[in-house]
Parts: C-alpha cells; sequence; structure tokens
C-alpha cells in the first residue's frame, strides 16, 4: 500500500518560485524607479509653471515681479517637489528667471524665465 500523497510544495519548488520572484523584481526595479522619477521631474514642470503665473499676476498687481520670499512656498505647492528641489528666483531688469533646483543627482534643475522658455540642467554635484 502507498503512503498518501502529500499536497504541500516541496523545498525545491519554493526555490525555483523564490528566484523567479527575485528575476522579475530585478527587471522591474528600475523601469519602476525611471517612471517615477520622470513623474517628480512633471510635477517639477507644473510647479514651475504655477509660479510664472504667480510672477504674472503679481506683475498686473503691483508693476514687479515677487521675490522668493513672495512666492508661495514649494511645500504648498508639492510636497514631492519641496523634497527634491530648492526654489531659485533671478530677478532681472524686466524680467525674471525662476529655478528648482535639484538635491537628487538622478533628477535635473530645471528653469523658467518670463519669456517662456525652459531649460535644464544637471543636479548639483552630478557630472
Amino acid at each position: 500500500m502507498r503512503p498518501p500523497r502529500s499536497r504541500a510544495f516541496t523545498l525545491l519548488e519554493m526555490v525555483v518560485v523564490l528566484a523567479i520572484i527575485g528575476v522579475m523584481a530585478s527587471l522591474a526595479l528600475p523601469s519602476w524607479r525611471s517612471a517615477q522619477l520622470r513623474g517628480i521631474s512633471n510635477d517639477a514642470r507644473t510647479v514651475l509653471e504655477r509660479l510664472d503665473l504667480q510672477q504674472k499676476r503679481h506683475w498686473q498687481r503691483y508693476a514687479r515681479y515677487a521675490s522668493a520670499a513672495e512666492l508661495p512656498a514649494l511645500v504648498a505647492l508639492s510636497d514631492t517637489v519641496a523634497m527634491h528641489y530648492e526654489l531659485s528666483v533671478e530677478l532681472t531688469p524686466g524680467g525674471y528667471r525662476l529655478s528648482l533646483l535639484s538635491h537628487n543627482a538622478d533628477l535635473s534643475s530645471l528653469g523658467l524665465t518670463h519669456w517662456g522658455l525652459w531649460t535644464q540642467f544637471p543636479a548639483e554635484g552630478s557630472q
């Protein structure tokens, strides 16, 4: 008479399943990180566009552009952007340049001028 067959997984089957999951995770993780960084960068562009509108409203109201202290705080516009970027406002005669300077080497710093010209440059410290 045969012993009853067990319906449990063997150790070898469990190891094979874990190896497959590990390979799939190692392939998916870089792609997920890339999508996450693109999302943060898109959020940063949206924040710069909102700050650009704030500058235009400030000009209409006071006939001058706002300094960084007069603009809304980054954390009020986006927690995610505030974690990864720092706002810089350069006032020039007749214009301004808004910059989001990245703290993360994987994210580019972004800039937007009063003419609507976008700039993108590597983060500080990354070459």
